[in-house]
């Protein structure tokens, strides 16, 4: 009967420790979680071609708005440059025939006048600049003293220094087209400008008297 227990007791104790092996070697599932890894399978086909195009394109919208806003800032340039100057020109007749005339076409706060036309009623009027890749610069005008209408078309070299042009006066008499050239170019200074500045050189001479 001892044996029996004996031997009972041997055969329990090489259980326990059968089942104490097998689950510290991972024989009981682990309470850890296990963690995932993905694949990324790259796109082909049609799929990678259409995302080829579509950074093609953008690279190319891109390319399109910088060129457009370096052309807007060097229009700007040019205007401002153009502004507040005069140009004696010289005006003749595109057909050959008539006597030349002289005139001088003024650019003033943004717009574009000359001393003959404006004696006519023609009023300052605005004007549109281009800047082409050559860097020379055309500006273009349309002017109305309500019955007779004219067109200006210059062109200025890239320095801002020589203008030549067309001017095609639509008269009750009949159209009139004159080609013009630079004679002189000066800074120009409006009237009010000369009074003011010549009434503070004025304050500043009754000051040294006093």
């Amino acid at each position: 009967m001892r044996r029996f227990l004996v031997l009972l007791l041997s055969v329990a104790f090489l259980s326990s420790l059968a089942n104490i092996c097998q689950g510290s070697s991972g024989g009981v599932p682990s309470s850890t979680p296990q963690k995932k890894t993905y694949t990324i399978t790259p796109r082909k086909g049609k799929d990678a071609q259409a995302d080829k195009i579509s950074r093609e394109e953008e690279a190319a919208q891109q390319r399109k708005e910088e060129e457009l806003k370096r052309k807007r800032a060097l229009t700007k340039k040019k205007k401002d440059a153009l502004n507040d100057t005069s140009w004696d020109v010289e005006l003749t007749p595109s057909s050959g025939q008539g006597k030349k005339l002289n005139d001088m076409i003024i650019f003033a706060e943004g717009k574009v006048y000359t001393e003959n036309l404006i004696k006519e009623n023609f009023l300052p009027t605005n004007y549109t600049i281009t800047v082409e890749d050559s860097g020379k610069v055309i500006w273009e005008t349309m002017q109305s003293n309500g019955t007779e209408t004219i067109f200006i078309r210059g062109e200025l070299d890239p320095s801002l220094k020589q203008m030549k042009g067309i001017m095609s006066q639509q008269r009750l008499e009949g159209t009139k087209d004159y080609s013009f050239l630079t004679i002189v170019k000066e800074s120009y200074v409006p009237q009010q400008m000369e009074e003011e500045k010549a009434e503070e050189e004025d304050s500043i001479e009754q000051m040294k008297a006093e």
